[in-house]
């Protein structure tokens, strides 16, 4: 068979395109290999640059800290801290917080009023601990606008961090919130009850909540009794006080008519107390409480006796409180019983002299009542697992005794007379 001549021309010119194709394509592998043999050079040297410009940075920053630290006044630190560019801020919330251990509030919320969301990650991400600054720090600036919002971020960064407070967030709920409720008391009982619910058996309460005009203590009280068995994570402990403040007879009236919370100590009535004292002064306090012991029935005085052992939520009573009391009551034998009452809720004082016990031991004009009192209350004072009489009556030292004018025999002897033993 004869080539025609055309099948040679087909055949040329396919191969100059083969080869146009192969010279474009190597070509290509040419400049790409060489781009790309250069790129890592350019790479290290952005690097580097960028690296070059934040040291800078720093070291400018720490000599700024350095000269506003060393002067006398606060002028020029805040006047450094309203002028750091915002480019700045995240390298001098560094640097500030390395020197100073905590997250600086006027260089954050700076940062916060002009990028919100650059401002929360930098808080999240920071450690733990220091986190718990930095966002508290954003959330009191967000509950003055949206108090609702900054609680449910709270809510939301304690799932993944235990430690993470509630308590203070939810003051600035009935702060910023409540004071523009109609119904106050009723929105913060629905905000407590949508809180997680804690637990160990006492929920944060150490946060004094500052209570807007016109709340309904009375009504608020009533529902926190309902809640009592689902308690969430916050229950406020100040209401009592913020309601004696208010009108002192009507909490006093509530705390006699309805027992404790599983979550309170004994110092409901005694904080009631407290806060007639700071409005009045004490001794005008005393005669207050002295109405209120007389006009309660039998139930009701051993409750105020009882809780005034503890007035606060640390440390005992001053027992010139309870001798006060005493001496606004009618009689001597009242007053006898009211002491009695106070010191059969606590065995703790007798050894030391400035104790409340040993004081009000001391009020008892004769030592034939001293040695009563005592027997008393070693044999019907609850005690601990590992005490008997024998060793509540060795705990009191000698020369306490001398001072008591009564003797260890007179005391064993008045023990064994209630049917109280002395001895193992």
């Amino acid at each position: 068979m004869h080539t025609k001549p055309w099948h040679f021309l087909l055949v040329f010119v396919a191969g100059i395109l083969v080869g146009a194709i192969i010279q474009r394509h190597y070509g290509y592998l040419l400049y790409s290999a060489e781009h790309c043999a250069d790129q890592p050079l350019r790479t290290k040297s952005s690097r580097r640059e960028t690296e070059s410009s934040q040291s800078q940075v720093e070291a400018r920053i720490r000599s700024e800290i350095a000269g506003w630290s060393k002067s006398d006044g606060d002028a020029q630190k805040q006047k450094w801290l309203s002028e750091v560019p915002l480019k700045d801020i995240p390298v001098a919330l560094r640097l500030l917080r390395e020197k100073d251990g905590w997250v600086n509030r006027d260089l954050l919320i700076r940062w916060w009023e002009a990028d919100a969301d650059a401002a929360w990650k930098w808080a999240e991400a920071l450690q733990e601990g220091t986190h718990r600054n930095g966002l508290g720090i954003l959330l009191v600036k967000l509950s003055e606008s949206d108090p609702m919002g900054a609680l449910a971020r709270a809510v939301s960064y304690q799932k993944t961090d235990c430690e993470f407070d509630l308590g203070w967030e939810v003051g600035l709920v009935l702060k910023y919130q409540l004071a523009k409720s109609e119904k106050p008391a009723d929105e913060f009982l629905a905000i407590l009850a949508s809180l997680p619910r804690k637990d160990e058996r006492r929920p944060l309460e150490y946060v004094h909540y500052e209570f807007p005009s016109g709340f309904d203590f009375q009504h608020f009280m009533d529902g926190l009794g309902r809640m009592n068995g689902n308690l969430p994570e916050v229950m406020p402990s100040d209401v009592l006080s913020s309601w004696a403040k208010v009108d002192p007879d009507a909490a006093n009236a509530w705390v006699l008519a309805n027992k404790p919370f599983n979550y309170v100590q004994r110092e409901t009535w005694g904080k009631v107390l407290n806060s007639v004292s700071e409005q009045r002064g004490q001794e005008e306090a005393a005669q207050w409480a002295a109405e209120k012991y007389k006009a309660a029935d039998d139930a009701g005085r051993l409750r105020i006796a009882d809780e005034l052992v503890t007035l606060g939520a640390y440390g005992e009573t001053d027992p010139n409180t309870v001798l006060e009391i005493a001496e606004n009551l009618e009689s001597t034998t009242q007053a006898s019983n009211f002491i009695r009452q106070v010191m059969r809720h606590e065995w703790a004082s007798l050894e030391d002299q400035k104790g409340m016990d040993f004081k009000l031991l001391r009020s008892f004009a004769t030592p034939a009542e001293r040695v009563d009192v005592i027997a008393e209350i070693i044999t019907t004072v609850p005690k601990q697992e590992y005490e008997e009489p024998k060793d509540r009556l060795e705990c009191i030292p000698e020369r306490h005794l001398q001072i008591l004018g009564v003797t260890r025999e007179q005391i064993q002897q008045a023990v064994i007379a209630r049917g109280g033993s002395t001895v193992r």
